[in-house]
């Protein structure tokens, strides 16, 4: 049988360490996630982006991420195939942490063969 104690000053209960209540978790916000979806080319499984923004804390940082998005679409990173297939899912990009690689350079093989 668990024995509550009583607090002297204010009268509470107090309970044994292993019925106390934990803290909850800190996560991230998703603030400013509207903006890089707004930005990013492919537009599928947006709750598991939203989920993966939180997770990285990307609020914190959101203007280097979309800083980062933008050079990389002028770069030509995002191919705008059939079905986006040279994309990435927004889910992957940002659990992978794809905003903090190099920015891809056109191969400038190809321009050249014209």
């Amino acid at each position: 049988m668990v024995q509550h104690r009583i607090c002297p000053h204010c009268g509470k209960e107090i309970l044994p360490k292993r019925f106390e209540k934990p803290e909850p978790r800190k996560t991230g916000t998703f603030k400013h996630f509207d903006k890089f979806w707004e930005e990013y080319p492919r537009k599928v499984a947006e709750r598991v982006a939203k989920r993966e923004w939180k997770k990285k804390h990307l609020d914190k940082r959101y203007k280097v991420v979309l800083r980062a998005l933008a050079k990389q679409k002028e770069a030509g990173l995002f191919i705008l195939t059939d079905k986006m297939r040279g994309c990435p899912l927004a889910s992957t990009w940002i659990e992978k942490e794809l905003w903090k690689g190099p920015v891809a350079v056109k191969n400038s093989l190809w321009e050249n063969e014209k």
